[in-house]
């Protein structure tokens, strides 16, 4: 779902000309984001002695878990803002006058979940690291 959301997100960028900083930004942390969430998984798939460090250490697994739900809530309502403003757009290379005005009206809520994905990446990296190590 991520990647379908930042494509959407990228979309909306490309046909807005002069697109609000909200939705550059967002476009920036649902790329980022998604990029941690591969590296994640690919930590998790090489490194065998993981398996049973998460199983030892609670701790790291609830807070993986903990990431993981939140980053699925987040795009979850980002793909739901995206849809709400881009309903009836139908493939136009331009952004309509209805859909420049969702935009600008959901101004709010979009800020709202770019805070979200902000601190969903300050929360992220920290587990990259321990992962690492």
């Amino acid at each position: 779902m991520t990647l379908s959301v930042a494509k959407e997100l990228n979309d909306i960028r490309c046909r807005y000309k002069d697109a609000p900083m909200t939705i550059i930004s967002i476009c920036s942390e649902t790329s980022t984001i998604s990029a941690s969430l591969s590296h994640i998984q690919s930590l998790l798939l090489s490194k065998r002695d993981l398996e049973g460090i998460l199983q030892t250490r609670q701790d790291l697994a609830t807070a993986l878990d903990t990431a993981l739900v939140g980053c699925a809530v987040l795009f979850s309502c980002l793909n739901e803002e995206t849809q709400r403003i881009t309903k009836g757009q139908s493939g136009s290379s331009t952004f309509a006058f209805r859909s420049k005005a969702r935009l600008l009206w959901n101004h709010d809520k979009l800020k709202e979940l770019l805070d979200g994905l902000r601190g969903q990446q300050i929360a992220i990296n920290p587990l990259i690291q321990l992962f690492q190590v």
